[in-house]
């Protein structure tokens, strides 16, 4: 009986280094592609974060102008000159002040020579009382009118309580505070002339907060009320500036940036690189004929369909989560990103099928062996 020679079937030192690099890098791909299924919440909370800067900062803004607007003279001449200023509604408070100021009646008392006498009796007489109009802007009332009606949208308060319990409350009991002072001046003044919350549609999430009809909303607010709610359940920051109102990443301290945009970015560009790694030394046993060569990760995982059925899906799972981001966030950047690694694994994944790694796990293999049988 002749001997079985079992020369092709030793690894050599280059397939084990191969091995060696495709189980370091594989192991790597697949902690990436975890941290990149981990930065699917935080990028499905986004909305919320930017919902609530936005709220945050409209807030604010109120708070600031309205303490700003005591400050100017003009609305406090109006003030001083207007019974009740403060409280007309907000679509009857002026938003300039008009000065009118007179020159004095009298001539003009230079002395004249005979000549300028004689030229005077040519011409008409100059007229000598005079006075001119100016019209002096309260910029404070137009940015409190924008900032309260930026402040009356349902998505942006619906969408900002998505961010915390604290902030669902609040949003609540300033909107809740907003909706008591209108319903309070329709009844003692029957100012709405129409519906006075905004028509909401069929199906609303749980944490929907109505807004009042615009029209409403200056007909029956008045700046007494503004000033009221500038000052309820004002916004905690705490002592971070509100561009850093977002969630910190906290995946892998030391290796990825803590905002989430370079987060995911560097775990795609790093996850890139591992997989171009990979497939270098995939393809350096493809041209080896090693990918079959006892002793080796190629080998062992080639034993059974179902370690075969597992790698199959393995190689596709780096491509899966950053597919994930890209679709969660909707950032063009993180797409181009997970197109560049649908290239990578499908180059990986061409030298697997090639060399026929995956030929038992194919289904039209299994049709030829039931044939033959």
């Amino acid at each position: 009986m002749p001997e079985i020679s079992t020369e092709n079937n030793e690894p050599s030192k280059i397939d084990t280094a191969a091995s060696d690099a495709c189980t370091r890098a594989g192991t790597l791909a697949l902690a990436l592609s975890l941290v990149l299924f981990l930065l699917v919440q935080p990028w499905a909370h986004r909305p919320s974060e930017d919902a609530l800067k936005r709220y945050v900062t409209a807030r604010l803004y109120l708070s600031m102008m309205v303490d700003r607007i005591d400050e100017d003279p003009a609305w406090d001449k109006l003030r001083n000159s207007t019974t009740d200023l403060e409280s007309l509604p907000l679509n009857k408070l002026p938003n300039a002040l008009n000065v009118v100021s007179g020159s004095s009646p009298t001539a003009n008392l230079l002395p004249q020579t005979e000549k300028s006498r004689v030229s005077a009796k040519s011409r008409p007489a100059p007229p000598t009382a005079l006075s001119v109009t100016v019209e002096i802007k309260i910029p404070e009332i137009t940015a409190i009118l924008e900032t309260i009606n930026q402040l009356n949208d349902s998505s942006l308060l619906t969408e900002s309580r998505n961010y915390s319990n604290y902030y669902g409350l609040s949003i609540v009991h300033w909107a809740q505070k907003r909706s008591d002072l209108v319903y309070r001046n329709v009844l003692a003044s029957n100012c709405a002339k129409s519906e006075i919350e905004a028509p909401q549609g069929r199906r609303v999430p749980e944490n929907f907060v109505a807004s009042i009809n615009p029209d409403v909303l200056m007909d029956c607010l008045t700046f007494n009320d503004v000033r009221a709610l500038s000052q309820f359940e004002r916004p905690i920051i705490a002592g971070a500036p509100l561009e850093q109102i977002e969630r910190d990443v906290d995946i892998s301290p030391g290796t990825l940036p803590r905002n989430l945009f370079p987060a995911t970015l560097v775990a795609d560009v790093l996850l890139f690189f591992t997989l171009m790694y990979f497939g270098a030394f995939a393809r350096e046993a493809e041209c080896g004929g090693t990918l079959h060569t006892r002793g080796t990760l190629f080998s062992a995982l080639s034993n059974s369909r179902a370690t075969l059925a597992l790698l199959s899906v393995l190689i596709w799972m780096p491509f899966v989560a950053s597919l994930t981001v890209a679709v969660v966030s909707l950032n063009p950047y993180l797409w181009v990103a997970s197109g560049v690694i649908l290239l990578t694994v499908i180059s990986i994944f061409s030298i697997f099928k090639r060399s026929g790694y995956f030929d038992p796990i194919w289904p039209r293999n299994w049709q030829r062996r039931r044939q033959e049988i």
